[in-house]
């Protein structure tokens, strides 16, 4: 079985609770047109969110977990740290629920991600023994309608981008403690810098193999704080370049495949 684990934020963080919950809903379309019906999605939440969506697909995991005060009242970097703590977290419950189910994938979502149709069928019937992570993706601005930019070394760049055996993978093994590598943060910290998994994993002796295609898009749009606040605007000359240098139209098969919306 392979779980898909889709952290989402808490109602009482976030002034765009509407909008977050739309964007839930687009990735939940999205990992739900698996052509390979081997799967759980497992939303893990402080409550149920408002979606338009048929729930008898999903299980919601509600944890019980400190909100530290609202996003809005902090600092950029404070925000960040905040959201990793949080998401990493929610992180953590969804592999206890997948070591508790016997589980042997799982891949942690972002709620506001898009994947491929094929994912699934195709790390059931390759079962590589120390699991994946993906290499090559898309990512899509919100400024850039209709266009999809393809990347190299997507795993750095979004978290959406590793699929792991929760029996293999770093989980507190024993009550956690307050420092070292036993402590809370040290594992929250190994899944939300997602761009050390990989090395992780290899240090460990589970060498990951990297999905042979793009498997997944990672949306920019202005409830992302990497997109609002860490990365710079792009001027307009360098929109226009990358458009018409880096660019690929969404087609047909690419919405199809991924169940891009037509908002995008």
């Amino acid at each position: 079985m392979f779980n898909f684990l889709v952290p989402f934020l808490a109602k009482c963080v976030t002034s765009k609770w509407e909008k977050a919950c739309k964007l839930l809903e687009d990735t939940l379309c999205s990992v739900c047109n698996q052509t390979d019906q081997r799967f759980r999605v497992l939303i893990i939440c402080h409550e149920i969110p408002d979606i338009n969506f048929d729930k008898r697909k999903c299980e919601f995991i509600k944890v019980n977990l400190p909100i530290v005060y609202p996003l809005e009242t902090a600092a950029n970097r404070e925000l960040i740290f905040i959201q990793r703590t949080d998401k990493g977290r929610k992180i953590l419950a969804g592999i206890k629920e997948s070591r508790r189910d016997n589980s042997h994938y799982f891949m942690v979502l972002d709620a506001d991600d898009l994947v491929s149709s094929k994912l699934v069928s195709y790390c059931l019937n390759q079962q590589h023994p120390n699991r994946y992570f993906i290499n090559a993706g898309y990512r899509n601005d919100a400024q850039m309608p209709g266009y999809l930019f393809k990347r190299k070394n997507f795993y750095q760049e979004c978290g959406s981008s590793f699929i792991l055996n929760p029996h293999k993978a770093p989980y507190p093994e024993t009550d956690l403690d307050l420092n070292g590598e036993t402590s809370e943060n040290y594992f929250v910290r190994r899944y939300v810098v997602h761009a050390y998994v990989p090395s992780c994993m290899e240090q460990m002796g589970f060498p990951l193999q990297s999905i042979p295609f793009p498997a997944a898009v990672y949306r920019f749009h202005d409830s992302n704080i990497y997109a609002t606040t860490l990365r710079p605007p792009d001027s307009t000359l360098r929109r226009y370049g990358r458009l018409l240098l880096k660019s690929q139209k969404i087609t047909q098969r690419l919405r199809t495949e991924f169940t891009i919306p037509t908002s995008m």
